[in-house]
C-alpha cells in the first residue's frame, strides 16, 4: 500500500503544472464623493497604513447643519398646525349646520397640511443623508493613496481615496482547457509549500491577452506580502 501511495505522490509531483503570479489584495477600489463641497479635514498621515476604523475625510457640512436645524423646526411647526386643523375638522365634521362644501374645504386643507408634513420629512431625510455622506469612514482597509488635499473642492463622483481589502488574498493564473480538468480538487502549492489557496472562479471565456488560456482566480488567507511574485504549483 505504501508503495502505491508513494507512486501516486511521485506521479503528482512529476505532472504538477507550474505557474507564476502576483499576490493581490481581495479588493482594490476607489471611494468617490457622493456630494459636493470643500475638504476641511483629511487624515493624510494614514496613507500607506492598514486602518482598523477611522474617519479619514470630512467635507464641509456647516451650512447643511444650519439648514437641518431650520428644517426640523419647520417640521415641528407643521406637526402643530396639523394637530390644530385635525381638531378643528373633527369639531365641524358632525355639525349639521355646516355645508358639505365647508366640510370638504376643511378636509382638503387638512390633507394639504399633511402633504406638507410628508414633504418636510422627506427634505429632512435628504439633509441627514447629505450630512452623513460628507463624512468618509473606513473599516479594516488599507489606505493606498489619497487623491485630494485639504482645502480642495470636490464634486459628485470625484475620486477621494484608493483603498485595499486585505481580508483575503488573490492569485490569477491562466490554464489551458486540458489543465482545467479537476482543477477544484487539486492541492495548490505556493513557492513549494502546501497552501490554503483554493479555486474561487474559473472564467468560461478565454483571456484577451493569454489567447487560448482560461483565467482562474485563487483565493487564500489575507495579510500576505502583496505584489510579490510567487510560484504556483497545481
Amino acid at each position: 500500500m505504501r508503495i502505491i501511495l508513494s507512486l501516486l505522490l511521485l506521479n503528482a509531483l512529476i505532472f504538477a503544472k507550474v505557474y507564476y503570479a502576483k499576490i493581490q489584495p481581495n479588493q482594490t477600489y476607489d471611494i468617490t464623493s457622493q456630494v459636493a463641497g470643500k475638504i476641511i479635514a483629511i487624515k493624510s498621515d494614514l496613507e500607506s497604513k492598514l486602518v482598523k476604523k477611522a474617519q479619514i475625510i470630512q467635507i464641509d457640512d456647516d451650512f447643511d447643519k444650519k439648514e437641518l436645524t431650520i428644517a426640523k423646526q419647520k417640521f415641528l411647526n407643521l406637526e402643530q398646525i396639523f394637530a390644530i386643523k385635525t381638531k378643528n375638522y373633527r369639531k365641524i365634521e358632525d355639525i349639521k349646520s355646516k355645508s358639505l362644501i365647508e366640510k370638504n374645504n376643511a378636509r382638503i386643507d387638512l390633507l394639504n397640511t399633511q402633504n406638507g408634513m410628508l414633504s418636510s420629512k422627506l427634505a429632512l431625510m435628504a439633509l441627514e443623508d447629505r450630512i452623513a455622506k460628507k463624512k468618509i469612514f473606513v473599516k479594516n482597509l488599507y489606505i493606498n493613496e489619497f487623491f485630494v488635499k485639504y482645502g480642495a473642492f470636490v464634486g459628485v463622483g470625484t475620486k477621494l481615496v484608493e483603498v485595499m481589502d486585505f481580508s483575503k488574498s488573490k492569485l490569477y493564473i491562466y490554464l489551458s482547457l486540458d489543465d482545467l480538468k479537476g482543477i477544484e480538487q487539486k492541492p495548490i502549492k505556493i513557492d513549494g509549500k502546501t497552501s490554503q489557496f483554493k479555486v474561487n472562479k474559473v472564467f468560461q471565456v478565454t483571456d484577451d491577452v493569454f489567447i487560448s488560456k482560461y483565467k482562474v482566480e485563487l483565493i487564500g488567507p489575507g495579510g500576505l506580502e502583496y505584489d510579490k511574485l510567487v510560484k504556483v504549483e497545481i
